[in-house]
This record gives C-alpha cells, sequence and structure tokens, in this order.
C-alpha cells in the first residue's frame, strides 16, 4: 500500500482494506487436510505438515496496520465454522495483517502507465500474492511487444 506515497499515483483515488491471516496448528483431535479449502474465507495448508492459514478479513474502518488476534479469530473463525466446522479443532499460534490497495469503482486491478517510464499495478485484491507474478509478466510480455 505504499503505492499512495507517491505522487503520481495521488490521481488514482485508492481506498486501503486491512486484512488479517490467523496461523494455527492442528491439535491432536484434528484429521490432518491434504489440500486447501476456500469458501466464505479459506485454510490454507502451511509450510510445515499440521500447520494452516486461515483467512482473512475485510476491515474497511482499520485504525491501526498491527495485527489483532481477537479481533481476526471474531471476523476468521465464524466465516470458516460456516464450512468446515472442525477448524474449531485448530489451535491458533499467531495472526499477521497487511493493507491491501483497492479500487473505488469495481474489483479489477490497476495497471496504468502514469509517464513513458513508469507504470502502476496495483489494486489486485485479497487473492493478489497468487496472482502477481502471472499479471506482472503477461505485462512485460505485452509492453515488449509494442
Amino acid at each position: 500500500h505504499g503505492v499512495a506515497r507517491l505522487p503520481e499515483c495521488h490521481e488514482l483515488q485508492l481506498k486501503f482494506t486491512k486484512g488479517q491471516v490467523l496461523t494455527a496448528k492442528a491439535s491432536e483431535q484434528f484429521t490432518p487436510l491434504d489440500h486447501s479449502l476456500i469458501g466464505k474465507g479459506y485454510i490454507a495448508l502451511g509450510e510445515s505438515p499440521g500447520a494452516y492459514h486461515l483467512g482473512s478479513t475485510y476491515e474497511k474502518g482499520f485504525v491501526s496496520e498491527l495485527p489483532c488476534q481477537e479481533t481476526a479469530e471474531r471476523l476468521i473463525l465464524s466465516k470458516i465454522g460456516s464450512f468446515f466446522p472442525e477448524v474449531s479443532q485448530l489451535d491458533i499460534i499467531g495472526c499477521s495483517a497487511g493493507i491491501r490497495v483497492i479500487r473505488p469503482d469495481h474489483y479489477f486491478p490497476i495497471i496504468q502507465q502514469l509517464d513513458p517510464r513508469c507504470w502502476v499495478f496495483t489494486a489486485l485484491g485479497s487473492r493478489g500474492l497468487l496472482y502477481h507474478a502471472l499479471l506482472a509478466n503477461r505485462l512485460i510480455k505485452n509492453f515488449q511487444s509494442s
């Protein structure tokens, strides 16, 4: 979300939302998952066996950029519990937070040339972590072919 500090980007009228993710480990009674699940929220396999990431929040009126595990648990666990009740068998061990850039009018990302040498590529939403490299690659290919 540091793009907001660039003078060239002030005209984009960006907005921001806070996203939090919980980190959890499996308790003894939890049957391990062999794949991630997504619904109203998600439970993603972690880096090590028995580790999971639960997300995420969409906090538009946030006061602090810092993680708040109490808020994250309240907002995330009920969403995941609606399609995966076994989430209650996970032990929450941490919380992280970040700020997402969002576009005021719709959910499409912003890919815009600001001047001949400067592009902005932002507002990818909550799945931007998954798609940023693919989209950046396509942008470079299109730029090189023109």
